[in-house]
């Protein structure tokens, strides 16, 4: 057989899934509920491009972070440091109303932090530009894992070619949320 060349960046794997659903990513289901939803292969008929996707079959309503699909919990070597990420997927829904947020978890000074997106909302089919996402990597983060939430609305829901771009932080947009005081004056 032909080994596949995964489509991965150095904090996004497997992007368009063509290495198989399993691999890098999974489908995390609150508290633990197996019939909350489903995850599988699109296959050919239901990926934008390519003969895979994500095909998420979400049984039940439920908080938006009840369902979460989830890409490998990548390891900080260094290379994140002072970056901005724009993550971007293509998706759609077995209706025009299915909602999901796009989130990165992160890894600081040992703790879990989240970056959340806004509510974005899938039409029937898949649009022409993606739906995009961008976090700063805060300084001392040690890992990051970008995450899909659909867990709100029952539904199918399609995701497809997700991307990321990555670009080095001037000091000059790091410093817009330090604030400068003025030394403080001796009276003499």
């Amino acid at each position: 057989g032909v080994a596949k060349t995964c489509n991965d960046t150095e904090v996004l794997k497997n992007m368009d899934f063509e290495c198989g659903l399993d691999s890098n990513w999974s489908l995390y289901r609150q508290p633990n509920n197996n019939n909350k939803a489903v995850l599988e292969d699109a296959t050919c008929s239901g990926s934008l491009t390519g003969i895979s996707a994500a095909k998420i079959t979400v049984l039940q309503s439920g908080a938006i972070a009840s369902a979460i699909l989830k890409n490998e919990e990548i390891s900080n070597d260094g290379s994140f440091n002072n970056k901005r990420y724009a993550f971007s997927v293509y998706g759609k829904g077995s209706s025009a109303s299915l909602t999901f947020k796009m989130r990165v978890k992160y890894i600081l000074n040992g703790s879990n932090q989240f970056t959340v997106s806004q509510v974005k909302t899938l039409q029937t089919s898949y649009p022409q530009t993606p739906y995009t996402f961008s976090f700063d990597v805060p300084d001392g983060t040690s890992a990051i894992q970008f995450q899909l939430l659909c867990g709100q609305d029952i539904g199918t829901y399609y995701f497809d070619n997700f991307s990321v771009t990555g670009e080095t932080l001037s000091l000059k947009k790091r410093s817009q949320n330090i604030s400068i005081y003025p030394n403080p004056v001796s009276n003499k």
